[in-house]
């Protein structure tokens, strides 16, 4: 009896141990596509979500994309993601207007490492590309809003069949996230004929409170057709909600510098906007200075997020003075789009005079000391041989 429950117990144990170690090392994706179906000539978007669910952080995290309709990247490398962390990419497709409707499939192959244990996980996403209809919504532009600013968005509608009257045209976006203003979500359109295209132009806010991502915007056409036929389509098209980088680099200290003299200086490079940047790399140089690191990867930085870097600065034969090191920042946004700003910082170069001032001086405190205790010896030794006598 006694060995049949260790020989359970320690079956138990096993099957703890094998769950625990399974859910170490575990990644969860999941794809969504905007809007859910595209008419030939239009644009939509994939937003692939990567989770971490296992207890291990994951390294060299890429993704490769491959589908038979354009996409605006084929691969973003993601870095790291921590334990119980989510990231997010967003891949952009076009459906050329000789697209045939059919379902296509987009493949992504996401490769990672927990150290030297590499994995590679397949994901399908399915792309819904639907007739053309005889009124269609062609594009939106802008294809992007930043939060809390007023923006006028604009529909282009195009007729492809005969004329139509009395369209109503409805949009809205059900979060509540992006929003109309000065007149309701309603237009009105008498009469568009056959080949026309017409414009509505609404005014729209981003929520101040919306986080950065892309939305579904509804919208919902009613018209007559040519035979009085009350007809009626619905579409969603996707709307990106950005924010705006800012960047500011700072000199945080300085040793005291001359011409041929070398010190440290520590600058801070901070991200006062609203946007993630990937990939942060500072490119450092100057006419003035020698410098060391004078490249430096810092990787992912989120707003109101810092970074501080520790330089050593050789100055040159220059006189004294204020000299510019500049600092050229490299990052990328959540979508994968590059930017390159250039900042500069003031360095100061001190006189040779002033330099040789601010060094510390050698003390002789310990000559001192030394003679003291001669003197004092040699009156030890003259006392102490005349009480003898």
């Amino acid at each position: 009896m006694r060995i049949s429950v260790l020989f359970v117990a320690m079956l138990v144990f096993s099957l703890l141990a094998s769950f625990a170690l399974a859910d170490e090392k575990s990644i969860q994706i999941t794809s969504s596509v905007t809007p859910s179906s595209v008419s030939p000539g239009n644009n939509g978007y994939i937003t692939l979500s990567i989770t971490n669910s296992g207890t291990l952080s994951v390294d060299k995290l890429k993704v490769y994309a491959d589908t038979s309709l354009p996409l605006d990247a084929t691969y973003l490398d993601m870095g790291r993601l921590a334990s119980l962390k989510s990231t997010s990419a967003i891949f952009k497709f076009s459906v050329p207007s000789s697209t045939k409707p059919d379902f296509y499939t987009a493949k992504f192959t996401v490769e990672y490492c927990y150290e030297n244990d590499c994995r590679e996980n397949i994901h399908h996403a399915v792309i819904n590309v639907k007739e053309v209809t005889s009124l269609e919504l062609v594009s939106l532009t802008p294809d992007s809003l930043k939060t809390g600013r007023n923006e006028t968005i604009t529909f282009k509608l195009k007729n492809n069949g005969g004329d139509i009257s009395n369209l109503v045209f409805v949009w809205e976006e059900p979060n509540d996230m992006i929003l109309p203003l000065g007149t309701d979500n309603r237009k009105f359109v008498p009469h568009l004929g056959s080949g026309g295209s017409y414009d509505i132009e609404v005014n729209a806010l981003a929520n101040p409170e919306a986080t950065i991502g892309l939305y579904p915007i509804s919208v919902q056409m009613t018209y007559d057709d040519r035979t009085g036929t009350r007809q009626s389509i619905n579409s969603t098209i996707g709307m990106r909600v950005v924010g705006d980088f800012d960047f500011v680099s700072l000199l945080e200290s300085q040793d005291i510098l001359a011409a041929g003299k070398t010190g440290n200086a520590e600058i801070k490079t901070v991200n006062r906007g609203d946007l993630e940047a990937k990939f942060l790399t500072l490119s450092l140089s100057s006419d003035s200075f020698y410098i060391d690191p004078d490249y430096v990867y810092i990787g992912n930085t989120k707003p109101d997020d810092y970074d501080t870097e520790k330089l050593w600065l050789t100055t040159k034969n220059v006189p004294s003075g204020n000299y510019p090191l500049n600092v050229e920042l490299s990052y990328k946004d959540t979508y994968g789009n590059s930017y390159t700003e250039t900042q500069s910082i003031d360095i100061y170069v001190s006189s040779p005079e002033a330099y040789a001032a601010s060094q510390p001086q050698a003390s002789y405190d310990w000559l001192y000391f030394i003679i003291f205790l001669v003197v004092a010896y040699i009156l030890y030794r003259k006392f102490w041989k005349k009480k003898k006598k």
